[in-house]
């Protein structure tokens, strides 16, 4: 780890018209060159110089606008702008004569026929509207991390995403801006590129920007924010937080400066001017060109400076550096996901790896039914449970077999040669895989149809094995590791334990029927395919312990009350669960309703002690609920203010489940329900009041890739 920084320093700047930034090394003024230069040569593009004023009303959510813009080498007669429809163009000028705006396929357009060809055009555009998005203040699910909104200006904040059309950006054009963003005082603006200056005179707060290409869609935040800077090496970093917290702002500045020298390290220079934390005033981890935008609730959970930061870290290189062709599918997510989410698991021990591997696949096996899954080629962002599991975990998987496949050299050097080759310019999956296969000379089409073209995973099983001794103290272990169809071409390692030895294998797994054989001294003991998880592939019931994820369904959530009649807070609850699992509806019934063998097509949820036999037959485990309280692992709490949840398989129905929520406040339960799904990885959890205090797993039952052998 990078030693700390030392304290940062709190800044108010006023107006200076150069960039305050230090000398930055030729290596990275050479690849940003080269880049652009490949770039420009891979499809002409014209210049579009700004010079942009906008104002922004909180209280009306109002904006309004003024840009100069300087057009060199228009190469058509009618230029597309991507105005927003809430946009009222109020005045439009070319080379100074008034003008009309035309109509385009996606908005207006100008027409520029009348002008002199091969000139520079100067336009100016006066512009006004509104954006009030409504954006969530405490919200209960969390599946869509935009929450809907593309654009919103209210006094607690202010959001404009690239998409929301904020602005004329110039379709086809490579565009450079002078920003300067009028605010109530006390307001700043951030943005993509570099900031220039703030300063605050006649009630007004100004922040100034300038943005060199290639810039893309701008994105805006705006807030109350206190500024303290540092840098990572030559590169200048800041925070842009809501309060004045020097401590929580020096822990995320410190750790920013370690997550960019890492990726240097492993990819290249850090592609842009300078890097900035912002807090956002509603719940979103966004990762844009040059900062990131954390919720503040998010922002101080102590785990999202070791895992959520340095993820929107890495999209500088993937993502925003190197942008994604989104004719092609999104390769980002997953890619992100394995060199941060993933990497910092490998960094702590080999444990944690294989954990967060075998994660990655329940997460996988609970979340995405057979008939809700869909080839990763066609994952485009995450928009609910079903999607990420999707786009970010098996994609992440799939880059994972494919460094096992081709080694660790070939791997890394492959995404080196990839940033080098397309940053800043949009890549595809056939860029990735031309990449890889670059630096590793072989063909790996097949690797890459396979698991991009095709919807789920193999599955695997041991069949026919059988012991037999070789010699004196020699055993053998023979069979067959079967697949389903579709057949997946796999290298699959084999693990036999036994009393004295440890035996592995690696199997070149092509058809529906691998035979092996692999011998051991001593009597074998345990026998296990794919011991750590290293392959992708769905898992089958029995290794799927019952966790919170599996509640995360679209169909109606059945909640039962062990009373005559739910109360007023019970069904609060039972609501506000359904809304944070993302179910459509809920039905909220007394006990003597539920039949003698339980409904088998529902998931269920017990708010109470349940009563019913075969409701009580469910729970199973190191679990004893009493009325006065539970005891748990061998650990005994209080019914008081210790809460308990717990999942476990539904007694009737292998795809279904069945929930405990007992003990603790009644008051509590309601925000223990919104809680309740951030736990989707767990089986099982206590709270003191609100706050989590245990957490854990219930051990899977079974497996059809391990066979034990009782000892003799």
């Amino acid at each position: 780890m990078i030693s700390p920084l030392g304290r940062p320093n709190t800044i108010f700047t006023g107006f200076t018209d150069r960039p305050t930034l230090r000398h930055r090394p030729l290596l990275r003024h050479l690849i940003v060159a080269i880049s652009l230069l490949m770039a420009s040569s891979h499809g002409f593009a014209f210049q579009a110089t700004h010079e942009l004023t906008v104002t922004l009303a909180p209280e009306t959510s109002r904006l309004s606008g003024t840009d100069h813009i300087t057009l060199k080498d228009v190469p058509k007669t009618v230029v597309p702008i991507g105005l927003n429809p809430r946009i009222r163009i109020t005045a439009l000028t070319v080379n100074g004569v008034p003008r009309q705006t035309v109509a385009a396929a996606n908005g207006v357009a100008i027409d520029l026929s009348n002008t002199a060809p091969g000139q520079a055009i100067d336009l100016e555009i006066r512009y006004e509207g509104y954006f009030r998005d409504k954006a969530p203040e405490l919200p209960a699910n969390t599946d869509n991390p935009g929450y809907g909104v593309s654009g919103t200006i209210t006094p607690r904040g202010t959001l404009l995403l690239g998409g929301a059309g904020w602005y004329p950006a110039i379709g086809g054009a490579t565009e450079t801006l002078a920003l300067q963003v009028h605010a109530p005082e006390g307001i700043r603006a951030v943005t993509t590129g570099r900031p220039v200056g703030f300063a605050t005179y006649d009630g007004l707060s100004v922040s100034r920007w300038q943005i060199d290409p290639p810039a893309g869609r701008l994105a805006l935040s705006a807030g109350r924010y206190v500024v303290t800077t540092s840098t990572a090496g030559d590169i200048p970093i800041a925070t842009y937080f809501l309060s004045d917290d020097q401590r929580l702002a020096a822990t995320y500045l410190n750790a920013t400066a370690n997550y960019i020298a890492l990726y240097e390290k492993r990819f290249g220079p850090y592609p842009f001017p300078q890097f900035s934390v912002v807090e956002n005033f509603f719940p979103t981890g966004y990762g844009f060109p040059s900062y990131t935008l954390i919720g503040g609730r998010v922002l101080r959970l102590p785990f999202i400076v070791k895992t959520s930061l340095g993820h929107e870290i890495a999209h500088c290189w993937w993502g925003n550096g190197v942008r994604i062709d989104a004719s092609d599918g999104n390769w980002s997510e997953g890619l992100t996901s394995y060199v941060a989410d993933y990497l910092y698991q490998e960094m702590l021990s080999k444990e944690a790896a294989r954990a967060h591997r075998r994660q990655l696949l329940r997460n996988y096996a609970t979340l995405v039914a057979p008939a809700d899954e869909f080839p990763l080629r066609r994952f485009s962002h995450r928009f609910n449970p079903q999607t990420k599991a999707v786009g970010y975990d098996k994609s992440a998987m799939v880059f994972h077999m494919l460094r096992q496949a081709i080694g660790d050299q070939a791997f890394w050097d492959g995404l080196r040669h990839l940033y080098r080759t397309r940053l800043h310019q949009a890549a595809n999956w056939k860029d990735l895989q031309g990449a890889f296969e670059h630096v590793h000379g072989s063909d790996l089409s097949w690797y890459f149809q396979q698991w991009l073209e095709r919807p789920g995973g193999p599955s695997l099983a041991f069949e026919d094995l059988r012991v037999n001794v070789n010699a004196p103290g020699r055993y053998v272990v023979s069979g067959v590791l079967r697949q389903k169809p579709p057949l997946y071409r796999l290298q699959v390692p084999i693990e036999l334990a036994g009393t004295s030895a440890t035996a592995r294998e690696i199997l070149d797994v092509r058809g529906e029927s691998t035979p092996f054989q692999i011998g051991i001294d001593g009597r074998p003991r345990r026998l296990e395919a794919d011991p750590h998880a290293h392959v992708f592939r769905r898992l089958a019931p029995e290794e799927i312990p019952a966790t919170i994820n599996a509640l995360r369904r679209k169909a109606s959530l059945l909640v039962v009350i062990p009373t005559t009649a739910p109360t007023s807070a019970q069904r609060q609850t039972a609501h506000m669960l359904a809304r944070a699992l993302g179910r459509s509806e809920v039905r909220v019934i007394p006990e003597q309703s539920v039949d003698a063998n339980v409904p088998e097509g529902q998931d269920i949820v017990v708010l109470g002690i349940p009563r019913h036999q075969n409701l009580q037959n469910a729970i199973q485990g190191p679990i004893a609920l009493t009325p006065g309280g539970f005891e748990l692992a061998g650990q005994t709490y209080s019914s008081g203010t210790n809460s308990f949840f717990g999942v476990w398989p539904h007694p009737r129905s292998d795809e279904k489940v069945v929930a405990v929520l007992a003990h603790g406040r009644e008051s509590d339960h309601v925000t223990l329900a919104r809680k309740i799904p951030h736990y989707g990885r767990y089986s099982y959890l206590v709270f003191a009041g609100t706050t989590n205090r245990v957490k854990g797993v219930w051990p899977a039952t079974s497996s059809p890739l391990v066979r034990v052998w009782p000892e003799e």
